[in-house]
């Protein structure tokens, strides 16, 4: 089975894990009238290691979302 990915996200949280986001191409398991967007994957991976998962293991360049980081 193919996947096409049309992107992936790394939320890096304070606490817990790294949540990895792989958005597809495919049609989600609700019908249309109640949902028409594509298929979502979502898993988590341990603390700062889902960057280099997602390079690793799909090749792709991930979007990455620091939610670390304090703002004024």
């Amino acid at each position: 089975m193919e996947i096409d990915i049309q992107k992936i996200t790394v939320m890096i949280r304070d606490i817990g894990t790294d949540q990895i986001t792989i958005n597809t191409n495919m049609s989600n398991p609700f019908p249309s009238e109640i949902s028409d967007s594509n298929l979502v994957l979502e898993f988590e991976a341990p603390k700062g290691t889902g960057i280099d998962y997602v390079r690793n293991n799909f090749n792709i360049e991930p979007d990455i979302i620091d939610t670390t980081k304090k703002t004024n």
